[in-house]
């Protein structure tokens, strides 16, 4: 689910690559490697949608057990500014049953894991399920930074690393 500037087009790319910027530790050097060049809306931002196109015309889908999403990022250049989040999508027939980020985060070009801690949050129906936001205020030459192992987790933790 495209957003802001992404919505009208070519200023934002999400694509699987293989062995471009492999992470250390990594069973397999596959990541997502995202582009985002800044248009009139000043922001662009994707949403990973259960299902895929799903804005709340239809429900999301019920989590158990869920205490945290992990995920690795890194920077093409470093000090790539991006918001990470979950939940949120409201304002049609149906609606995320929750809403939480880690707020802004300057990327590194080396590969971090991050965790959006999840204990205590209803997920009776997730339609947004993971998303990155980013502003042209932020990263007025645009950015390029990758994702890795997005997964929701059961477990102890849940706490921002």
């Amino acid at each position: 689910g495209y957003m802001g500037d992404g919505a009208q087009g070519g200023n934002v790319q999400v694509r699987p690559v293989t062995g471009e910027k492999p992470r250390p530790g990594a069973k397999d050097s596959l990541s997502y490697k995202v582009t985002y060049q800044p248009g009139n809306q000043g922001w662009a931002g994707v949403y990973w949608l259960s299902p895929a196109d799903n804005w709340g015309d239809k429900p999301g889908r019920s989590i158990r057990g869920a205490t945290r999403i992990t995920f690795y990022a890194a920077g093409a250049l470093g000090g790539e500014v991006v918001e990470f989040k979950a939940g949120g999508v409201s304002g049609k027939k149906y609606q995320d049953s929750f809403e939480l980020g880690l707020g802004s985060q300057a990327l590194t070009k080396e590969w971090k894991q991050y965790s959006i801690p999840l204990r205590g949050a209803n997920l009776s129906n997730v339609i947004g399920g993971f998303a990155w936001v980013a502003t042209a205020a932020s990263n007025p030459k645009g950015l390029t930074f990758y994702l890795s192992d997005i997964r929701y987790e059961a477990g102890a933790g849940g706490t921002h690393k």
